[in-house]
């Protein structure tokens, strides 16, 4: 399935003042001839157009040492006794957060269940929009993809309101995971409880097999995507602003990626605290400490602050206090809140 033309990022050029973006054909590009791999996980095929030497490696790595669930588990147990590592470069600290991410996105679908975030909100927004253009969704920072599931039902059930969706993620692990959850095979399932770390197999249900397995997956840098503009109908957003190396970066890269009158559904737990994202990458950084930052930002966005700078979107709705809990072991959830941001591109940009 190929629901979106990839373009080289190694060779992005211009003729005469206007970006050009060269397709990728047969995992080449068709200007500069360099050669972009794919994966195949679980009977998934992964796009890697990431300009990481070590992307195709890291993702193998990934994708190996989560097929091998015998021996990851015990690498598991074994580092949390004593503090060895899991193989092939498989920190204990990473496979312990991804399961945290999968159960907070796709819980509820396992066997057994797992609690996770209500998000009938996004289905809520999303399907309220019956004006959008024609064209694909891009489930940005998509993690594992949970936000499909979320999607309103004519956009992913087969018939002529069906969208194609993609998926792009800049970390191996989820992006395996994400491969993994289409498939039947188990995945690991972790209980934390005081001095005890238990492993069992989970598998997932038909329903999110059969939304992911819509999906198109590309192993990518957000903050650089390897899409032509104007050429996303929708872009999902959730929780990704606070895990980026630069925010305004990608939200200007999803401002340019989106077609007239299309939408971007975002939000953030924006109460940022440092020992989840680093200070300078903040969204409020260098701003007074008692502004309010999801109405600043929305002031950006319709150009009622800092003129130029993002104002090619107008802010649609705003949702305040979302519950978000995730999920650490059977006796606790972390719980804290997330802002949920619908914005649309204008027909005209001002500064087009």
């Amino acid at each position: 399935m190929s629901a979106v033309t990839l373009v080289c990022i190694a060779c992005r050029a211009a003729d005469d003042g206007a970006p050009v973006s060269h397709p990728i054909e047969q995992g080449q590009c068709s200007r500069c001839g360099r050669e972009w791999p794919e994966a195949r996980a679980w009977g998934r095929t992964i796009s890697v157009v990431h300009e990481a030497e070590d992307a195709a490696p890291s993702l193998k790595e990934a994708v190996d040492a989560m097929a091998d669930m015998a021996a990851l588990a015990e690498a598991w147990q074994t580092s949390f006794r004593q503090g060895s590592t899991l193989p092939d470069g498989a920190d204990a600290t990473v496979v312990g957060a991804l399961w945290t991410w999968v159960s907070a996105h796709v819980g509820r679908y396992a066997q057994p269940p797992v609690s996770q975030p209500d998000l009938g909100w996004v289905t809520a927004f999303l399907g309220a929009l019956d004006d959008l253009p024609d064209g694909p969704v891009l489930l940005l920072g998509g993690a594992v993809g949970g936000e499909a599931l979320a999607l309103p039902n004519p956009w992913t059930a087969p018939g002529p309101q069906q969208r194609d969706v993609v998926l792009l993620e800049s970390h191996p692990y989820l992006i395996a995971a994400a491969a993994h959850l289409t498939s039947e095979t188990p995945h690991l399932g972790c209980l934390r409880r005081p001095g005890v770390v238990e492993l069992r197999p989970i598998v997932m249900n038909e329903e999110p097999r059969r939304a992911l397995g819509h999906t198109q997956l590309v192993f990518g840098d957000v903050h650089d995507p390897p899409f032509a503009a104007s050429q996303f109908a929708a872009i999902i957003a959730l929780n990704v602003m606070d895990s980026v190396r630069d925010p305004w970066l990608v939200m200007g890269q999803c401002e340019a990626l989106l077609r007239p009158g299309g939408a971007l559904l975002m939000s953030a737990p924006w109460n940022f605290r440092p020992e989840i994202t680093a200070p300078n990458r903040w969204l409020d950084t260098g701003l007074p400490a008692d502004c309010d930052l999801p109405w600043l930002l929305a002031g950006r966005l319709t150009g009622a602050a800092l003129p130029g700078i993002l104002d090619g979107l107008a802010l649609q709705h705003i949702e305040r206090d979302l519950p978000w809990p995730l999920r650490v072991h059977d006796r606790l959830t972390w719980q804290y809140t997330v802002d949920a941001l619908l914005l649309r591109r204008l027909q005209t940009v001002p500064h087009a």
